[in-house]
């Protein structure tokens, strides 16, 4: 089987509230081929989304600094999400991977 990837770029609002921007990897494996094609019409692209919309609200509880300390944890929560639902797809989330954690700040200048 093969192993694909989705790369995921994010910007999200934490519990701090700060923004930041979030890159992450999604890493899974269609394990049966039949309820990938016949359970959801595009499993790439649902995948992705469901990974997206994952990611955000569960990075979104957090504050920055147990995002940065815990990132392999959390990283592990997401995973486990992602997998319960998309078993019922035929599809195996491998790993998942939480890089490039940036907060966003805003430069205001006086005039």
């Amino acid at each position: 089987m093969i192993l694909l990837h989705s790369r995921l770029s994010l910007q999200i609002f934490t519990k701090d509230p700060l923004i930041i921007d979030v890159d992450g990897v999604i890493y899974y494996r269609v394990q049966d081929a039949f309820l990938a094609v016949t359970k959801i019409s595009d499993v790439d692209a649902a995948t992705n989304l469901l990974a997206k919309a994952i990611m955000k609200n569960t990075l979104g509880a957090q504050t920055l600094s147990h995002l940065i300390s815990d990132r392999e944890k959390i990283a592990k929560e997401i995973q486990v999400l992602l997998d319960n639902i998309t078993r019922d797809w035929g599809v195996k989330v491998e790993h998942v991977e939480i890089k490039n954690v940036k907060t966003q700040v805003n430069v205001r200048g006086s005039v």
